[in-house]
């Protein structure tokens, strides 16, 4: 690598610092509740935890999407994935799974379907 190359990060994820809602497709994660093997008090959220299908390595916490510090449950949605949040401006991060991840602050995103 040459000096002052950048290498990618292949775990980047942005999330919103507001409260949010993660949305989630069945193909990739399911929740379970107390009692269940997988479940972990310590990532509960109204009695429920995501977990991440993984046919390699086993199930697990779906440690990624926890981040988010606004996270305050969970939506099967198998048609849009990820966080939703209401509000006008907030923060973003993107973060890369580094020790400094970046935030973006007072922003507004806006979609739209092409």
């Amino acid at each position: 690598m040459s000096p002052g190359a950048v290498k990618a990060d292949a775990c980047l994820m942005a999330y919103p610092t507001a409260p949010c809602v993660y949305h989630y497709s069945s193909l990739n994660n399911y929740t379970v509740g107390v009692g269940d093997y997988l479940y972990d008090p310590a990532y509960d959220l109204n009695d429920e935890v995501l977990i991440e299908i993984d046919p390699i390595d086993g199930d697990g916490i779906a440690l990624g999407v926890y981040q988010a510090p606004g996270l305050t449950g969970f939506v099967l949605d198998e048609i849009n994935q990820g966080y939703f949040s209401i509000g006008t401006s907030q923060d973003l991060v993107n973060d890369g799974y580094s020790q400094n991840p970046t935030t973006y602050v007072n922003i507004l995103l806006v979609f739209e379907t092409i």
